[in-house]
């Protein structure tokens, strides 16, 4: 599972989190998720498929979220991108994210429901 490390300014910490971004004006959410990926974790896909999409708090917010899983997988150069402080990509066995989560070590709730759906 390829996740980025990156500064969580919520928390003042470093963490891992999913790749992930804004959908720009009348861009399609995958392709939103292809050029973000590319951003912030130097990755392409050769597939992305959708796995779920929703409201994470709807009580409190419309942020609308789109996940995808990914197949074909290659490294490309990073282009673009905002992140604050810089992201590291990091490449982790699915089986050890999945026991990250269950200890309480991800403090990120979609990184939880897309290991979850996965």
């Amino acid at each position: 599972m390829y996740l980025v490390e990156e500064f969580l300014p919520a928390l003042g910490t470093w963490g891992l989190s999913l790749p992930r971004g804004g959908i720009d004006v009348r861009e399609e959410p995958e392709a939103a998720a292809r050029r973000e990926l590319k951003e912030e974790a130097g990755l392409a896909c050769e597939v992305l498929e959708p796995l779920w999409q929703g409201v994470v708090m709807p009580n409190a917010s419309s942020w609308h979220v789109h996940l995808f899983v990914g197949s074909g997988v290659s490294e490309v150069m990073r282009e673009g991108g905002d992140e604050v402080g810089g992201v590291r990509t990091v490449k982790l066995p699915l089986e050890e994210v999945k026991a990250m989560v269950r200890a309480g070590k991800v403090d990120g709730a979609l990184l939880a429901l897309a290991v979850m759906m996965v």
